[in-house]
């Protein structure tokens, strides 16, 4: 009866050895590492903004004025853009206008770089008088002056005259 038992032990222990050895070496396949690849993509659509600084004649008293105010465009690099002026609120069918309760004070805007008038005639049409001004996107921001004119003689009441323009930015 003694031998008996020492097989049943050497037996026990030798399973234990080899559940060991398995446990040992299915550790070693999960430690490894293993690569891939995560792929981003976007899609960078046309895109441009702009914004404005506008132009404020001051005190008018009978005399020409002229002012200058800002349009600032951004577009993406290399994009082909034209910057579009409509004939405001207060057009008559020559001359945009600055008005107060009826009352017209009339001016002009232009293009300082060649001094032509700023207007839609190439897009919209409301401003017929000029065509709007092109450029091409860099990416950062760039500033288009605008040079205002409100021409002399107008003798209307004395109060605030406003007219508001249309930017628009064609790309």
């Amino acid at each position: 009866m003694g031998r008996q038992r020492l097989r049943f032990k050497a037996v026990i222990w030798c399973l234990a050895a080899t559940l060991t050895g398995i446990v040992l070496a299915s550790g070693a396949v999960w430690g490894g590492s293993i690569g891939g690849q995560l792929q981003v993509t976007s899609n960078v659509i046309a895109f441009c903004y702009a914004q404005t600084s506008g132009i404020d004649f001051g005190d008018y008293a009978g005399s020409k004025i002229a002012s200058l105010g800002t349009i600032s465009v951004r577009c993406n690099q290399g994009l082909p853009y034209d910057i579009a002026l409509d004939a405001g609120e207060h057009y008559n069918g020559v001359w945009r206008a600055v008005g107060n309760s009826g009352y017209r004070a009339e001016y002009g805007l232009y293009d300082p770089s060649n001094d032509h008038e700023w207007g839609d005639s190439d897009y919209g049409s409301t401003y017929i008088w000029g065509p709007s001004v092109g450029g091409t996107g860099t990416g950062d921001w760039s500033d288009y002056p605008v040079r205002g004119e409100l021409f002399a003689g107008f003798a209307g009441p004395a109060g605030i005259y406003e007219d508001t323009v249309l930017v628009t930015v064609h790309f």
